[in-house]
């Protein structure tokens, strides 16, 4: 196998490449009779394609208002199927009649629809179909379904207008008419329906285009193949006058240039390439005298370079030895420089240091200070929460106190009843005396009587002991209670000396606080001032540390264009010796 060469056959396969890539490269590459011809054939191409898409589109558009105004016969051939059984419908429960005729399940009406006129029909109750031609997937009819929502049923069901337009019928797209059906009162009692498949008039529509297509290629290819024929004959003389013009190119001044004579755009093009080629020829002539020119300049240039190398040696000579000193004082300089910023960075260092020092001490006498300042705020806290306590708990001792106050009137009340008690266990003591002596008068007939008395005056006795015992227990209570009462007072005065104590000593450190969040604020500016100056400090040995790296840069930076003049000495003395040469 033959391999191309690495730099032509990548130049060669990359031009390829390009080429199929770019559209216009490649027509670029066409010969002009290709060109025309594509030009010509393309036209013819766009020209067919409108065509051909109007009369399309024109077709369709027809066939549309074709099929519909088929729909408006096939409606009437409903119809006139209909009104053959009776001119008036009515409906009886759930069926619908024409005259007497029910029409429910009459599938041979839409049938017959169909057999004259082609599509489908249907016939509705209402919303129902109860006759119609339109099968379900499974093929059986759809009697007894119902119209779907959409556009027809919200026009002819819900508005009671007319819907002409596309539906969809148990899943296949149909072009449709939905007309009312009225009895003859007005009433709406169902539709009219008639329609046929979109998928029919689309394969109609299909067959259409491939035959137009088919046609519009077919002329299309005749033109092109006329129109190639026609300008292969036209452009035979231009390819005739581009050989000649290829021999102008390459020099031939004596070349006959063909078509000269002809008075259309081939003659202009070859009375061009004959102005050409005299030109061409004057230009050759003058090109000899020119370098005859040339060289007589060459040699007069020469002499000129000779003493401009001269001239530019003195010159040049006399900058690098003023740059060389120049250099020498820049040094110098520089270590100067070198020597103070160092001994500026070793002060400002020892003074850093210092005023880290101090910002040290000023930052843990700030710490300090925050650290008192807190203390004294949770012991102002603590101190005032123990005043709230005691509070609390003076309030608290003045409710005890009330408390036992009425309980010590609950006593004496209790007391009185005792009393009352007792009094009248009194009285019923005596009572039962004078029963048993009035039982005792009565003889045998009083004896129960007697039994009776006897357990009351037991009872009365009882109940003088039981209230004896109470009064006891009583008084005992109401002494303890006059105890307690003076014993809660004493208690809420001493609660009450706390409180005020507490309140005095909150009232105290809260002031101590304020005072020692001042001078923590305090001590918080001298620690900021600190850190400012030793910040500035720190600055300053900065600049002074750059100050000394800059120093050094212009040290090495000078020993570099002392170098470099050395370097630009000899470059000079190189450029003058080629220059005088010449």
């Amino acid at each position: 196998m033959i391999r191309p060469r690495s730099g032509n056959g990548a130049s060669i396969m990359s031009t390829a490449v390009f080429a199929r890539a770019n559209p216009l490269r490649l027509v670029a590459r066409l010969g002009l009779g290709a060109r025309v011809i594509a030009a010509a054939v393309l036209g013819g191409a766009l020209a067919v394609a409108a065509s051909t898409w109007w009369t399309l589109a024109t077709l369709e558009r027809e066939q549309r208002e074709a099929a519909q105004r088929s729909l408006e016969v096939n409606l009437r051939v409903l119809k006139d199927q209909v009104h053959r059984h009776g001119a008036t419908l009515r409906v009886e429960g759930d069926r619908m009649l024409a005259g007497d005729t029910p029409l429910n399940g009459r599938n041979e009406i839409v049938d017959a629809v169909k057999d004259i006129a082609g599509g489908v029909a249907t016939l509705f109750l209402g919303d129902l179909r109860i006759a119609t031609n339109v099968v379900r997937p499974d093929g059986s009819r759809g009697v007894g379904t119902r119209l779907a929502p959409g556009p027809a049923f919200d026009a002819a069901i819900t508005r009671g207008q007319t819907y002409r337009g596309e539906n969809d019928i148990l899943g296949r797209r149909h072009l449709t008419i939905y007309e009312p059906i009225r009895d003859g009162s007005g009433k709406q009692i169902g539709l009219w329906f008639v329609g046929v498949p979109i998928a029919e008039l689309d394969a109609m529509l299909r067959d259409a285009r491939r035959d137009a297509a088919i046609a519009a290629l077919t002329a299309l290819a005749l033109a092109g193949l006329l129109v190639a024929l026609v300008i292969r004959r036209s452009l035979a003389p231009v390819r005739t006058l581009r050989d000649a013009t290829l021999k102008v190119a390459e020099g031939a001044h004596d070349v006959a240039v063909p078509c000269t004579d002809r008075r259309d755009v081939v003659g202009e093009l070859a009375r061009a390439v004959e102005t050409l080629r005299r030109t061409s020829a004057e230009a050759a002539a003058a090109r000899a005298n020119l370098d005859a020119e040339r060289a007589r300049a060459a040699e007069e240039r020469r002499a000129a370079r000779v003493a401009l190398a001269d001239r530019f040696e003195a010159q040049v000579m006399a900058a690098v030895a003023a740059v060389a000193e120049a250099v020498t004082r820049l040094r110098g300089s520089a270590d100067a420089i070198a020597e103070s910023a160092n001994g500026n960075v070793s002060l400002s260092t020892e003074v850093t240091l210092a005023s880290d020092r101090a910002a040290a001490g000023v930052n843990a006498v700030a710490a300090a200070a925050e650290e008192l300042s807190a203390s004294i705020r949770e012991i102002g806290r603590q101190v005032t929460e123990a005043a709230s306590v005691a509070r609390a708990a003076a309030e608290e001792s003045a409710r005890t106190n009330a408390s036992v106050g009425e309980l010590s009137a609950a006593a004496a009340r209790i007391g009185d009843v005792v009393r009352l008690i007792n009094d009248i266990a009194g009285q019923t003591n005596l009572l039962a005396l004078n029963a048993t002596i009035e039982a005792a008068r009565a003889g045998e007939a009083g004896k129960g009587f007697a039994v009776v008395a006897s357990e009351v005056k037991n009872l009365a006795s009882q109940t003088a002991k039981a209230t004896e015992e109470i009064g006891a227990q009583i008084n005992a209570m109401q002494a303890a209670t006059g105890g307690a009462v003076e014993a809660i007072r004493a208690i809420g005065g001493r609660i009450d000396q706390i409180s005020g104590l507490a309140s005095a000593v909150a009232a105290a450190v809260e002031q101590q606080g304020a005072a020692t969040a001042e001078i923590a604020r305090s001590v918080q500016d001298a620690a900021a001032g600190t850190g400012e100056v030793s910040g500035a400090i720190r600055r300053v040995a900065d600049n002074a540390v750059r100050a000394a790296e800059a120093s050094a840069t212009v040290r090495g930076e000078a020993g570099r264009l002392d170098a470099e003049t050395g370097t630009m000495r000899g470059a000079v003395e190189g450029f003058l010796r080629e220059l005088r040469a010449a």
